[in-house]
């Protein structure tokens, strides 16, 4: 076949991130993928944008690029330290406590204890 489509990846960004399968910090890298019309099997031009993904280089997990987002880091570090504490023993009060001293409003320590225990 002469034409086609071809899907693609393109990097938007890396930096580091809190990855939520490793429960630590790691490399990311943002990729923009898209579907490109090719000529002869060689990618001209951009028809369709799919969507964007966030990778991490240790594990290989991919989620959305909102998880970026400063709010949901801090949300999923938070998550991380409640699930440890919550292992080891530290009964569930404990825990969200100290997400309080830690800034978190009650409210949402409340959450982040909730989501950790289900």
């Amino acid at each position: 076949m002469i034409w086609g489509s071809k899907e693609k990846q393109e990097l938007i960004s890396e930096g580091k991130f809190f990855c939520p399968k490793c429960n630590n910090i790691r490399n990311y890298q943002q990729k923009r993928i898209s579907i490109y019309f090719t000529l002869f099997f060689i990618p001209l031009f951009r028809t369709k944008t799919l969507g964007e993904t966030v990778e991490c280089q240790v594990c290989k997990n991919g989620d959305e690029a909102a998880i970026l987002d400063p709010g949901s880091q801090q949300m999923l570090k938070m998550e991380a330290i409640s699930k440890y504490s919550l292992q080891r023993g530290a009964p569930p009060d404990e825990v969200k406590s100290q997400l309080i001293e830690a800034g978190a409003q009650p409210e949402m320590a409340e959450v982040i204890v909730n989501r950790v225990l289900a």
